[in-house]
């Protein structure tokens, strides 16, 4: 006994409608994935101009405080060079009559 011919008709016409399908989908999934990567390399590109900002701003607070602590020391010196004249008035003043 051989088998019967069958023909399938619904199955050749969804076949056709899943090629049909995927002949435009793949193209648009490319084109989105396209315009996806160029706006992430612009993201990337505008992280990488804060990320340098930061590194600016990081420097300069560094000076900042490099030269803040100078200053600081620049007034311990002077309020004791103050404190030593202060003694040496203080050591006149006894000395006149």
């Amino acid at each position: 006994m051989s088998p019967t011919p069958v023909s399938d008709r619904p199955l050749e016409m969804w076949m056709k409608i899943v090629g049909l399908v995927a002949l435009f989908t793949f193209p648009l999934i490319g084109a989105l994935g396209a315009v996806a990567v160029h706006e992430l390399a612009q993201i990337n590109t505008s992280l990488s101009k804060i990320n340098d900002f930061i590194i600016t701003a990081t420097g300069n607070d560094a000076m900042h405080s490099g030269k803040i602590m100078r200053l600081e020391n620049d007034v311990i010196r002077i309020e004791n060079d103050v404190s030593t004249i202060s003694d040496r008035v203080i050591i006149l003043e006894r000395r006149l009559p």
